[in-house]
């Protein structure tokens, strides 16, 4: 659930080319076409834009990180106390190396 509930709808009618031209501004912002248009809207600031590597690195190592937190829970299910031991050890690895990725972006 979200912080902030929003429950009023806009609908706005664009042209085609505004419409690509919004999509195209909200994908360099790397950010929904919904969410780029309420931050201009309100006169708000677009966060900084991560770079596409940093953003695939942070996918991946997330689905890693919760891979190894499964396996380790496997494992455990299973008695194989040493094992679940290493993968939990891994899964918090991912999780730290991801958290600095985050905190390392976002002094670019």
């Amino acid at each position: 659930m979200s912080r902030y509930p929003r429950s009023t709808r806009r609908m706005i009618r664009l042209t085609e080319e505004e419409d690509r031209r919004l999509v195209a501004h909200a994908q360099d912002a790397g950010l929904p076409p919904a969410v780029y248009t309420r931050l201009r809207a309100l006169a708000r600031p677009t966060p900084p834009r991560r770079n596409a590597i940093n953003s695939d690195v942070l996918v991946h190592a997330n689905r890693a990180a919760l891979t190894c937190s499964e396996m380790a829970q496997a494992a455990s299910n299973v008695g194989d106390l040493a094992g679940a031991r290493k993968l939990h050890a891994a899964a918090a690895a991912l999780t730290d190396f991801v958290q600095r990725l985050i905190r390392d972006s976002k002094g670019q």
